[in-house]
């Protein structure tokens, strides 16, 4: 009435190879696969974004019976998180440095040290220059993971205003506010 029903299970004891192992490895259990915890090294390329993924070949989940030949180890995919920085914001490829300069710097320009990613430069803010005005230096970014060169860096610059003078500086500030300045 009902018919007849088969089914179908991978052997327990070759699990599918046809070869049996002549005694079982008390760690394995003859699979040929243990797990551990191993600690490894990837090199994380240059300008690598949020969320990108790196893949590491053979540095996965071990295969079946691996000493075998039967299967490899698999692929190992790792996502970066970047962390922010103190000092720079990324956009892109691009790289953004907040410059704080005081009045006297920015009415008579000043040449002041700035970090990059490659260490400290020498720029030349331009007399006159004003508050939230943006300076572009080429290629000071990060590098292009798809092919040569690299973002921009752009300082954006700002002046602040002391919240405390001391007496002189009072003074000077007076004196140019009559010469309207």
């Amino acid at each position: 009435m009902f018919g007849a029903f088969a089914q179908n299970e991978i052997c327990s004891d070759c699990q599918g190879t046809g070869e049996k192992p002549q005694k079982k490895c008390g760690k394995c259990g003859g699979d040929g696969r243990v797990k551990e915890e191993k600690i490894i090294k990837i090199k994380i390329p240059a300008g690598i974004a949020e969320g990108q993924t790196i893949r590491v070949s053979g540095a996965g989940e071990a295969g079946f019976r691996p000493g075998s030949g039967k299967s490899a180890a698999g692929e190992l995919y790792v996502t970066a998180h970047l962390k922010k920085h103190s000092l720079f914001e990324r956009r892109g490829d691009d790289l953004i440095y907040k410059l704080d300069i005081n009045f006297s710097q920015a009415a008579l320009g000043d040449d002041v040290m700035i970090p990059t990613l490659k260490g400290k430069i020498k720029l030349k803010v331009p007399a006159g220059i004003q508050s939230g005005k943006i300076i572009k230096i080429g290629s000071g970014g990060f590098p292009h993971l798809q092919g040569r060169g690299a973002g921009d860096m752009y300082i954006s610059v700002q002046i602040a205003t002391p919240e405390k003078l001391s007496r002189k500086q009072r003074s000077i500030l007076e004196e140019l506010q009559k010469e309207g300045l």
